[in-house]
């Protein structure tokens, strides 16, 4: 299965409401910059993405799976980011630590990409 990069996460490069769409010199150095990643497990349990009461050093973007989001230290999830969203921009952007733990729902069902 082979998606365009741009297809797959339109919501970042293009407004539909308001018609703008990013400059492709962007999307390319975008593009080019991403970097692969992987997360360990913990107990038996995989490790989250970006650290508690940390401040996100990435923006992480979902090319395949589906990743949990739980509030501080909860059991039970409260989002789903699935194929085509990204998290972490909010921390990164505004430095803000991090409350949410942010998990790959299936061990090695996910594909993740970051942008520094």
């Amino acid at each position: 299965m082979h998606i365009p990069f741009q297809e797959q996460f339109i919501t970042l490069f293009q407004d539909r409401e308001f018609g703008f769409k990013a400059d492709d010199k962007l999307i390319t150095m975008i593009i080019s910059s991403l970097q692969f990643e992987s997360f360990e497990e913990v107990r038996g349990k995989s490790a989250s993405c970006i650290p508690l009461y940390t401040t996100s050093k990435k923006i992480y973007f979902i090319l395949s799976g589906v990743i949990d989001v739980y509030y501080l230290h909860s059991q039970y999830p409260i989002l789903h980011y699935k194929e085509g969203s990204y998290f972490g921009e909010i921390s990164y952007l505004y430095e803000i630590r991090n409350k949410y733990q942010y998990i790959p729902r299936k061990k090695g069902e996910y594909s993740l990409f970051s942008l520094k």
